[in-house]
């Protein structure tokens, strides 16, 4: 009888010190949360991140805390972000080219499948195939048929080996089975002033941007790399429209957690980061930007970012890229 009361006493006090600890357990989130952007601050991507968790902060909780950790192309905050406690207050954005690096970047501090758990889009842009007004064709039927006509086909410029332009060329390049030459430049600025000159017949640019040089009347827009014909542009087919489905290429942005992280905690930042992109002030920021948000569930993330690292992957090993 005795050890049977004291068995109870010990089983009453364990359960209590159980509900102290889980009424003691401070609720998600109880500080200020970091986003671990790997790019500089002012780019594209810093602002596109910065317009969307102000927005998150004003009902999260607790502030959302850019921290910009450039370098290596994005791998040096990514790593870092990689490394960090699984407690929900380390995010980190990840991007278009984090899916092209994979298979360009050897001996990878990070694996950006295993180390990462995802949480969701954030915008994207697609991507336009322009080429010199000064060329004479006004379709890429014409511009096939220009590069197959030519002794050494047609170039293509791009803002470096591996970029997103390099590679989404390459991707037409494979999918028409064109003769075309690979110009790479230092950045996109040289890329387009030597398009603009016409010493390099095509060249694959953001969207936005395609459209200030063709409203100069510098540059003429063949088609797009979206599923749909853009509302800026609607005259402008897209690639899919041309029989080329293959060439459904966008520059995007997204939000990860480290690997091991709470569910629960991925899907309140989820909630929150849809709700951000639903707000119409952050729509307005980002089409200021030319950038349109993407809502999704982390589920939906992580089934595309396996679908964006094979298909780079593929691109990368038929172009004969040496990974460095």
């Amino acid at each position: 009888m005795i050890r049977r009361n004291i068995l109870c006493a010990l089983g009453a006090s364990l359960i209590a010190a159980t509900f102290g600890a889980m009424a003691q357990a401070p609720k998600y989130p109880a500080r200020p949360v970091k986003v671990v952007v790997p790019w500089p601050a002012g780019g594209n991507a810093d602002i596109t991140t910065r317009a969307v968790i102000n927005e998150m902060s004003n009902t999260f909780g607790q502030p959302l805390v850019v921290e910009n950790l450039p370098g290596a192309s994005g791998a040096n905050g990514t790593a870092q972000a990689a490394k960090a406690a699984h407690d929900g207050y380390t995010l980190v954005m990840l991007a278009s080219i984090s899916t092209i690096n994979v298979s360009l970047v050897k001996n990878a501090p990070f694996d950006l499948i295993k180390d990462f758990e995802p949480v969701g889009m954030i915008t994207s842009t697609s991507l336009a195939l322009v080429v010199p007004a000064s060329l004479p064709v006004r379709s890429v039927k014409e511009l096939i048929e220009y590069a197959r006509a030519r002794p050494n086909g047609a170039t293509f410029a791009s803002a470096g080996v591996g970029t997103g332009g390099h590679l989404t060329a390459e991707l037409f390049k494979k999918s028409t089975k064109l003769p075309m030459v690979h110009v790479p430049y230092k950045g996109a600025a040289p890329a387009v002033n030597d398009l603009m000159g016409g010493h390099v017949d095509m060249f694959f640019d953001t969207l936005p941007s395609a459209m200030t040089y063709a409203k100069s009347g510098k540059l003429r827009i063949l088609a797009v790399t979206d599923t749909r014909r853009s509302d800026l542009i609607p005259d402008v087919p897209t690639f899919v429209e041309l029989g080329l489905p293959d060439l459904v290429v966008s520059v995007w942005t997204a939000l990860a957690a480290p690997a091991g992280t709470d569910p629960e905690i991925v899907s309140r930042v989820n909630s929150e980061l849809n709700r951000a992109l639903r707000d119409k002030a952050v729509v307005q920021r980002l089409a200021a930007i030319g950038s349109v948000p993407q809502q999704s569930s982390p589920e939906q993330f992580r089934s595309f970012i396996r679908s964006e690292v094979s298909k780079w992957a593929e691109v990368v090993k038929s172009a004969g890229i040496t990974p460095e």
